[in-house]
């Protein structure tokens, strides 16, 4: 037998598709639950299930998934930087409290030095191709196929959150093995 999903109020597309005519059921009603602190650091098995799954994959594929996940939810890159990590929720008005006890003429903040890096494989040599390879596996730690499918797919991102001395290490090697690569 089939299973027909219903797509219900919270879905993340329940606006556009009732502009569409799609037929949007109402939520179900759920009850209340008042987050503790306790709950908050000891995970229930559906969590702890997602959490194993997660460590199982490697670094790209984390990536990917948080990547996917701002998709699904519609969040802009900013709200995802400018989050800074969570907490549990609660004081949703403590940015606005901020800004309001912030002087209204403060002085403007100077311009960052941008820290964190990406190293993205541009082109790749067919004679050097091996040789690639090997290099995308040692930076990254993915297996052969992974890596092997990584290079085929250039230009495209290796690696991400890298200081600037751990990518120019990294690009050197890439370039020395018959890559173009650069640091975003």
């Amino acid at each position: 037998m089939i299973k027909r999903s219903v797509i219900t109020e919270r879905s993340f597309l329940a606006e556009e598709l009732k502009a569409a005519g799609v037929k949007v059921e109402p939520a179900p009603k759920e009850p209340i639950i008042e987050a503790t602190t306790e709950m908050l650091h000891k995970p229930n098995a559906r969590v702890q299930k997602l959490v194993d799954e997660l460590l199982d994959l490697n670094l790209l594929e984390v990536g990917m998934f948080f990547k996917a996940v701002q998709v699904r939810l519609g969040l802009p890159d900013e709200a995802i930087y400018l989050a800074g990590g969570g907490g549990g929720g609660g004081g949703g008005n403590a940015v606005a409290q901020q800004e309001e006890a912030a002087p209204a003429a403060a002085a403007p903040e100077p311009p960052k030095v941008k820290d964190v890096f990406e190293l993205k494989l541009k082109v790749v040599d067919a004679k050097a191709k091996i040789k690639v390879i090997k290099e995308v596996r040692t930076i990254t730690g993915l297996g052969l196929k992974e890596a092997k499918d990584l290079v085929e797919k250039a230009p495209c991102l290796v690696k991400e959150n890298l200081s600037k001395e751990e990518g120019e290490k990294f690009m050197k090697l890439l370039v020395e093995a018959g890559a173009e690569a650069e640091l975003v």
